[in-house]
This record gives structure tokens, C-alpha cells and sequence, in this order.
């Protein structure tokens, strides 16, 4: 996303990202904050979290006071009733939870695989190599 963003200089771009540090933030060109000061510095804010108890409800539902318009691609629960007030809110959008498998996705999702299978083969590191350490923040 950060990358994407790239393309518009006039943006000034927040991250909150608990397992990424200061100088990390700095080196992608973002600044780096808290989820509460994120939260109120911003016009939009894209959310890429994995399905974690930790992650659950991490944004308490703005929509209905309407300080807060939403493109939703992910509910609770999932999927929504009919009856649900999130699709009768004018400033929500939900989508059918499609956005990860869209376009380009699912090639470079299959490339990246080929790509791992491949260091593997051959001996090499992982690039993404998932450790006893990082399995509490993987979906």
C-alpha cells in the first residue's frame, strides 16, 4: 500500500504497525505512530490486519455517528445479515470479501509460492520464513 501511495507526493502517509520500528518506518518514508494518534490525524485509513484475537475490534465503529466513512471488505460477522444496519449506512460501502483476490493478486500470490518453493529446492533462505517467534502475528 505504502508503495501505491508512492504516486501521490502530496500525501502525508501514517503507519501503525506494532512489529515495525522507527528507522523501519523511516527507511519505507512513513511516519511511524500510535493506533489512537493515527486514528485522529487522518482522512483515510486502510487497514491490512490479519484475523488475530489481538486484531479483533481494533476500530471501534465510527460509521453510525458518521465520523467515519468506511469501503468495507471484511465484517463481523461474516457475512453480514440482510437485515444488518451496516448496509443501510450511507457512508459504508461492504464488498463481498474479495479484495485480496482481485486483478494481479492471486499471480503474484502464485509467484511468490513458486518463488519460495523454489529457494527451498535450491538451499536458500525463505524470504517470508515463518519462526516459532512470529506465529502469534500470522493469520
Amino acid at each position: 500500500m505504502i508503495e501505491l501511495l508512492e504516486g501521490f507526493p502530496d500525501l502525508d502517509v501514517g503507519l501503525y504497525d506494532p512489529f515495525v520500528d522507527a528507522d523501519e518506518a523511516a527507511s519505507l518514508g512513513v511516519q511511524l505512530m500510535n493506533l489512537d494518534e493515527l486514528c485522529s490525524a487522518v482522512d483515510v485509513l486502510s487497514i491490512h490486519a490479519p484475523d488475530l484475537p489481538s486484531t479483533r475490534r481494533m476500530i471501534g465503529d465510527e460509521l453510525q455517528a458518521g465520523r467515519l466513512s468506511a469501503v468495507l471488505d471484511v465484517t463481523d460477522p461474516e457475512p453480514l445479515p440482510d437485515d444488518h444496519p451496516l448496509w443501510r449506512l450511507p457512508n459504508a460501502f461492504v464488498s463481498p470479501h474479495v479484495a485480496g483476490s482481485l486483478g494481479t493478486e492471486l499471480q503474484r500470490m502464485v509467484d511468490h509460492l513458486v518463488d519460495e518453493i523454489e529457494r527451498w529446492r535450491t538451499g536458500r533462505p525463505a524470504r517470508n520464513e515463518v519462526t516459532a517467534d512470529s506465529f502469534h502475528r500470522l493469520a
